[in-house]
Order: structure tokens, then C-alpha cells, then sequence
């Protein structure tokens, strides 16, 4: 007999490669999509401290004390009230006239412990950007 066709055992083992090589693409999928969700909570990050470092040199052109800077005093959208958003913003602001120092972060919703970012700002002209581990970063940053 001239059958054509495939055996059950041959089937079997098709479905076992390719099982084997969707359980090895997948978490690197997730980490991936991760890592690009993350890109528009840094460019998030990166407008508030442009909107903050306006807030702190009109505030040290203005007499009386310094005003912290939140996202109601700020000239931009609260990243927060965007529907669908993946991640949550906070800021803290403890600045004076005289320095700078304040911490923009956005955390993951569901997961704010796996998938973080933050801003860190201490005076300096500088500051520091900071991740997860998860998003390819190192733990942990000292908030102060």
C-alpha cells in the first residue's frame, strides 16, 4: 500500500517542537512589550521635568515663598487622566528657590512593583533615570 500522509507520531512530535519553541518565545515577547510600554512612560517623564524646570525658574522670579510644583500648576496635561494609560505619574517636589529637588515617578498599573521608572532630581544640573530591573534597570532607588 502507498498511503500519503503523516503518522500520529510524526504530529506528535511537530506539536512538541513547536510547544518547546512558543514557551522560549514568549516571556522575551512580554519582556519586549513591556520595555515599549515603558518608552512612553520615560517620554512622560521627560515632559514633566521640562514643565517642572519651567515651574522652579518662574517660582524663583516670583517673590514669596517657593510653591511646590503638582500637576495642577503645571502647563501640561496630567499624564494620569489619560484613558488607557499603562502607567501611574506621582510627583514630588521639595525644592526651594535656591535648589531643585524633586522625584517624578511612573508606575506600572497592576505591577507597580515589577515595571517602575523615576526621575530623580538633587540639585544638581543633572539628575538621574532610574527602572525596574524588570525594565532593564537596577533596585532599588532611595526616595528622599
Amino acid at each position: 500500500m502507498n498511503k500519503k500522509g503523516f503518522t500520529l507520531i510524526e504530529l506528535l512530535i511537530v506539536l512538541i517542537i513547536i510547544a518547546i519553541l512558543v514557551s522560549t518565545a514568549l516571556p522575551q515577547y512580554a519582556k519586549t512589550i513591556e520595555k515599549a510600554r515603558s518608552a512612553e512612560a520615560s517620554i512622560n517623564i521627560g515632559t514633566l521635568r521640562t514643565s517642572i524646570e519651567g515651574h522652579w525658574y518662574n517660582q524663583r522670579s516670583m517673590t514669596g515663598p517657593y510653591i511646590a510644583a503638582s500637576f495642577d500648576k503645571l502647563d501640561i496635561d496630567n499624564p494620569n487622566f489619560i484613558t488607557n494609560r499603562d502607567y501611574n505619574y506621582s510627583i514630588k517636589d521639595k525644592s526651594t528657590k535656591e535648589m531643585k529637588i524633586y522625584i517624578i515617578k511612573a508606575e506600572r498599573i497592576g505591577m507597580p512593583d515589577r515595571y517602575w521608572l523615576q526621575w530623580t532630581q538633587v540639585g544638581s544640573p543633572t539628575g538621574k533615570f532610574s527602572r525596574s530591573v524588570d525594565l532593564g534597570g537596577s533596585e532599588p532607588v532611595v526616595e528622599e
